[in-house]
């Protein structure tokens, strides 16, 4: 059998050569064929493990879809609030106008009663005044007695009857025109109208009035606007906050844009130390140490060291307060440092003692 050099390239390709080659006249034996096998069902993938992003990802997802959610049903329940307040104005608005019309008619009726009464009594008068004419020329005393009396009584009549006229007139006269029978324009509507007929509190009212583009927009203001308020008032309602307190405006004006919510306020700074200056005095008030120094100049044991006003303002000048550190623990690394500083330096002798 002639000998057979294999050599793979890689997992996927085998290159096979053969030395020689078959006899003249013959061919080689053809491979057997395969035998048929029945195809079998690819076997699963087993599911690709969800990884840290693809979680994040999913809940990321999951909490944008919520708040969307959230802010549609915020939405939803802000223009049925807001169409059940246009209701309930327009509810009261044809109340007000029946009530109006109602008290026309009762005004229109006895203005009409009073102008009969005026016109009966002046006939009345001039009934008497024939009457006198009458007496007169005929010299009947009685008769110019009794005219008499009857044109007073007219004259007395119509004088009230006109007092009562003139007053109904001027009652008229003094109502406002958007209150007067046949001149109510709903399409006319203001924000002082809306504030005047939802019995606001006296602080909403002035708040309402610095903003009247937040009324609905039937009244004139900003729809988009008007939602935010009543986002700002259910957000209210539900943290249980009193109406028309500090805090309750506070909420609606943040729903407005007016002001940044706290979570993005930025933080106050933290305050920076106020350098003092240095007092030329550094020498302590007593000897810190009797023990000699070691050779290095370093001294040998635990001491302590006394800090007079002077050095200790000195300490928290020459180390002031690292970011983050509270004033205890500046205060202690500050005098540790210079306490250390100066026993060293008194161990090589650049500063002298005081005492011996």
């Amino acid at each position: 059998m002639p000998d057979t050099t294999v050599e793979v390239e890689d997992d996927t390709v085998v290159e096979v050569e053969i030395e020689g080659t078959p006899a003249e006249g013959t061919e080689p034996p053809k491979p057997p064929a395969p035998p048929v096998q029945a195809a079998e069902a690819p076997e699963p993938k087993p599911a690709k493990p969800a990884s840290a992003a693809d979680e994040a990802a999913a809940a990321l997802t999951q909490s944008l879809e919520q708040q969307k959610r959230q802010t549609t049903a915020a939405l939803a329940t802000a223009e049925a609030e807001r169409r059940r307040a246009d209701n309930a104005a327009r509810m009261a608005a044809d109340a007000d106008r029946r009530a109006r019309e109602a008290t026309d008619e009762i005004s229109t009726g006895k203005l009409t009663l009073i102008t009969n009464k005026i016109d009966a009594a002046t006939k009345d008068l001039e009934a008497a005044k024939s009457e006198y004419e009458s007496a007169y020329d005929a010299g009947d005393s009685k008769r110019i007695i009794a005219a008499n009396i009857r044109m007073s009584d007219a004259m007395a009549e119509i004088k009230v009857q006109t007092n009562r006229k003139q007053d109904l007139e001027a009652a008229a006269a003094r109502q406002p025109a958007d209150q007067r029978p046949g001149q109510v324009d709903d399409g006319a509507r203001t924000p002082e109208m809306f504030i005047q007929r939802g019995n606001f509190a006296p602080a909403a009212q002035a708040w309402l009035r610095a903003r009247p583009d937040v009324v609905p927009a039937d009244y004139g203001g900003d729809a988009t606007k008007h939602d935010q308020l009543m986002a700002g008032h259910y957000e209210a309602a539900s943290k249980k906050i009193p109406f028309n307190s500090p805090q309750y405006f506070e909420i609606l004006e943040t729903h407005l844009g007016e002001r940044a919510s706290a979570a993005e306020e930025p933080a106050p700074p933290p305050p920076r130390p106020v350098p003092k200056p240095a007092q030329r005095n550094l020498m302590p008030s007593a000897p810190p140490s009797r023990e000699p120094p070691t050779p290095s100049g370093a001294p040998t044991g635990k001491q302590s060291v006394k800090l007079n006003a002077a050095q200790q303002e000195a300490a928290l000048f020459s180390y002031p307060a690292k970011p983050g550190e509270d004033e205890s623990a500046h205060r202690k690394r500050a005098f540790g440092t210079y306490a250390s500083e100066y026993v060293k330096a008194v161990a090589e002798g650049k500063i002298g003692r005081l005492t011996h």
